[in-house]
């Protein structure tokens, strides 16, 4: 799957993602190193948020790469949305669990909201259009500080999506293969680090700035 090996892959996603200054800009960066690497149709970047009313959490697009751009202006001109639980993409955040669709017949054992259907596939359904989708949650570990004999858990902090490999001789498989899947859930972690970091110097720059109070 991969055009280089994978220790070098990995390698040269830490050196770009996790030297980047600006915390804005590495969702997209990120976005754009899975488009360069992966040979997919599109690729897709969720990061969790609280919802504005404060009755749990949702996922918000953050980047997109191919026809996927399309749903960054999805919501009248703003970025698509999933709450945690609605459609695939919520599903996977939920459960918190990697997602590997590799034919129609396993579409219809997972959740479908629909609601970007028409944005990204016009008068026909995802499930019509997209051969295959490899969908990965974004874990993080958190410690229960009131309790240190408890195992920290695992929360989500989004979800990175791939949709349709291409075929090649050196990938001859119409779908997302259990090494594809090593390799995109190994790409998650870190991932998921680097938003962690890009985001603990997002507070530190509010903070210097006075926007962010602190208790």
């Amino acid at each position: 799957m991969l055009k280089e090996s994978f220790e070098q892959t990995i390698r040269q996603l830490c050196e770009d993602v996790l030297s980047e200054p600006t915390p804005e800009a590495l969702p997209e960066k990120i976005i754009d190193h899975v488009q360069e690497t992966f040979p997919v149709q599109w690729s897709t970047l969720w990061l969790t948020e609280r919802k504005e009313n404060g009755g749990g959490k949702q996922l918000r697009l953050a980047a997109a790469g191919g026809e996927a751009k399309k749903l960054l202006t999805a919501e009248d001109g703003k970025p698509a949305v999933y709450d945690f639980g609605e459609g695939l993409t919520g599903e996977i955040a939920e459960l918190a669990q990697t997602c590997n669709i590799t034919n129609y017949d396993e579409f219809e054992q997972h959740k479908h909201a629909r609601k970007y259907d028409s944005v990204m596939y016009e008068q026909s359904r995802a499930e019509d259009e997209c051969r295959c989708v490899l969908g990965v949650p974004l874990l993080l570990k958190s410690s229960d500080e009131s309790n240190a004999k408890k195992p920290p858990r695992w929360r989500v902090i989004g979800v990175l999506k791939l949709e349709n490999i291409m075929e090649s001789a050196d990938h001859p498989a119409a779908f997302f293969t259990p090494r594809d899947v090593e390799i995109v859930e190994a790409y998650a972690a870190v991932i998921a680090v680097a938003l962690e970091k890009a985001q603990m110097r997002a507070d530190s720059i509010r903070i210097g700035a006075g926007l962010l109070e602190v208790s």
